[in-house]
């Protein structure tokens, strides 16, 4: 028999059934594993694979362990990111208080006594 005489082969099928199959298949303008697919699902009843519990729990632990490492990456990645930015926070709270302490003294050697930034309830 060439390959195409026997394009499957499943033990206890015999000839004639596969070729019953594959004649079906042609018929139907499909290939012969998707015939063969459509056929025993139709004969199972379900249109879809059927999908046990455990299989759904396997698939939700490994979801869970994939985002947990994705979060931990993150967090790594996150890390000196954050640390730069509370740095130059830092930073600009020094420049601002060095700026109102000049301004301080120059409201002070010009004899004004009007400060935007320390004194808000003077804008109003």
């Amino acid at each position: 028999m060439t390959q195409q005489d026997d394009p499957w082969l499943v033990e206890g099928v015999s000839a004639k059934a596969r070729r019953a199959a594959l004649d079906a298949a042609t018929a139907d303008g499909r290939a012969i594993g998707d015939w063969i697919e459509q056929a025993v699902r139709d004969a199972a009843g379900t249109d879809t694979a059927a999908v046990s519990f455990a299989d759904v729990v396997a698939a939700i632990e490994a979801l869970t362990a994939r985002i947990a490492a994705a979060e931990a990456t993150t967090r790594q990645a996150l890390l000196p990111l954050h640390e730069r930015l509370d740095s130059l926070s830092r930073q600009l709270a020094e420049i601002e208080r060095a700026a109102l302490a000049a301004s301080d003294g120059d409201d002070r050697a010009d004899g004004t006594a009007h400060d935007e930034l320390s004194e808000p309830e003077a804008r109003s």
